[in-house]
């Protein structure tokens, strides 16, 4: 299997993991965030390399209340000289579930809204590129074939929204878990998720 871009996504937002921000400062709410989705490949391509983007649809809980959401990211291979990797000895490598030899991949855009339940506010986000927002694939499996263990933690700036959220601002970080269902011979694949912070 060979992969120029990962193309399976996991939205920051879907958990608002990390902190809350009402109002223009920054103020955290107590309490976690849990939330589950799934992501599949589309035909988008965030930063004009002709690669293709997963889309996420999420549901969860935190202090907010309960939402629903979308995103869209895009990720690329980590090449700092490192290697480790099972699949590409230039590719930098990773641990997910306790062994060592994943392959760590950077975002490279993104962004995803929360729907709120009630007064239906949406909150949106932009996703950090590099090595803020970065995802560990475990493809080291029998045949090379899915599912493929994934561990990522992922950082969003929060671009504002409607309602109580309009104008807001501050960032937030979310650590996700899940795996990679199945996936053609381009990369493209279809995957599940949880997500939690706090």
């Amino acid at each position: 299997m060979k992969l120029k871009r990962i193309r399976v996504f996991w939205s920051a937002a879907l958990t608002v993991g990390g902190a809350l921000f009402f109002a223009t400062q920054s103020v955290a709410l107590a309490g976690s965030y849990v939330s589950a989705g799934t992501s599949y490949t589309v035909a988008i391509d965030l930063d004009g390399d002709a690669d293709m983007s997963s889309v996420s649809n999420y549901t969860g809980k935190g202090p907010g209340g309960q939402f629903a959401g979308q995103g869209i990211s895009e990720f690329q291979p980590v090449k700092t000289g490192a290697g480790g990797c099972f699949l590409d000895a230039t590719q930098d490598g990773c641990t997910v579930n306790g062994k060592v030899d994943g392959c760590l991949y950077e975002a490279v855009g993104g962004a995803s809204e929360n729907t709120y339940q009630g007064p239906f506010d949406v909150e949106t986000f932009e996703r950090v590129t590099g090595t803020d927002s970065t995802v560990c694939i475990d493809f080291d499996t029998p045949g090379r074939k899915p599912p493929f263990s994934t561990l990522g933690t992922m950082t969003d700036n929060r671009t504002g929204g409607t309602g109580r959220f309009a104008g807001q601002t501050g960032q937030i970080v979310t650590v996700v878990h899940g795996q990679i269902m199945t996936m053609d011979s381009t990369g493209a694949g279809f995957s599940w998720y949880r997500a939690v912070g706090n």
